[in-house]
């Protein structure tokens, strides 16, 4: 099997001067040897100071970028974030409270007695509302009780709620710190 022609050695018996084996390309000749292009070929640019021409690569692969809009989207996120965990943590420090509903006994057509627990931190106000229902678990009574400040993590309360109608249950409906 014939190999092609070394490029710098004489074309073969019954080649053209400047063609190598059919099937392979050599380079375009002129008077003064094969010609060879001016422009690198296509490619990654060439690192600074390789002596390839900026305009070249410049109209190639485009001119250097002006500003960094990744960099202002990255910062513009990092603000965003900082400024959420500084709402957060003004939110955790907080006192929170918390009702445990531990029975009623209903007093009669008029009146409703509410016991219940209240979890919170100690030196806490709190306000808790609580509520009286009928058959029909339509409200039938309400009162808001202020309660502190608290002694202890729990305490225990007992509250009287004067009704429309009878009321056949009785809770609370949750309990909130009093700011101040």
């Amino acid at each position: 099997m014939a190999t092609p022609a070394d490029p710098g050695a004489p074309a073969a018996a019954g080649t053209p001067a400047g063609h190598a084996w059919p099937g392979t390309r050599a380079p375009p000749m002129t008077k003064e040897g094969p010609t060879v292009p001016t422009t690198p070929r296509p490619g990654p640019p060439a690192p600074s100071g390789s002596g390839v021409d900026p305009a070249i690569m410049a109209a190639r692969y485009g001119g250097a970028r002006r500003g960094r809009p990744g960099r202002i989207a990255v910062a513009g996120l990092v603000v965003l974030l900082i400024a959420l965990v500084a709402i957060l943590a003004a939110g955790l420090g907080r006192p929170t409270a918390t009702a445990e509903h531990v029975g009623y006994t209903v007093q009669g057509d008029d009146a409703v007695s509410v016991r219940f627990n209240v979890i919170t931190d100690p030196g806490t106000t709190v306000t808790c509302r609580v509520v009286a229902v009928n058959d029909s678990f339509a409200q039938v009574g309400f009162r808001e009780v202020t309660l502190g400040p608290a002694p202890s993590r729990m305490t225990s309360h007992e509250t009287e709620v004067r009704t429309t109608e009878r009321a056949s249950a009785a809770h609370v409906d949750g309990c909130s710190v009093v700011d101040g």
